[in-house]
């Protein structure tokens, strides 16, 4: 038998809700509650960050969790002066300064949230 063959999609009654749905690991939603899912789970990583930044330091940039978790992806492969650049595009005004992306860094080292 071939593995096609083997991994087909099964359709069954939902228990819980009584639509048709696929059997195991495959879940099919409306697109409106996977939006609503989605944007959700945003909500919920936001709250996650913002309360781990300010937990690790008082600067600025922890009560901004986009802005520290755009800093601290890019950390990872640029120098602060690149970081503070590529800040200015993305955030404008909202950039912080190179010290303060310095200083933020050496925060979240210290914490061991980035190397």
């Amino acid at each position: 038998m071939s593995s096609a063959a083997q991994h087909r999609a099964v359709i069954e009654l939902c228990s819980t809700c009584g639509k048709l749905a696929f059997a195991d690991d495959l879940v099919t939603v409306p697109a409106s509650e996977y939006l609503a899912l989605k944007k959700a789970a945003e909500a919920s990583h936001q709250r996650k960050s913002l309360s781990t930044y300010r937990t690790i330091s008082r600067s600025k940039i922890a009560l901004e969790p986009d802005l520290a978790d755009f800093i601290v992806e890019c950390a990872e492969k640029m120098s602060t002066d690149q970081i503070r650049s590529a800040t200015v595009v993305k955030f404008g005004d909202r950039a912080p300064s190179r010290s303060g992306i310095f200083r933020f860094m050496q925060d979240v080292r210290r914490a061991g949230l980035a190397r």
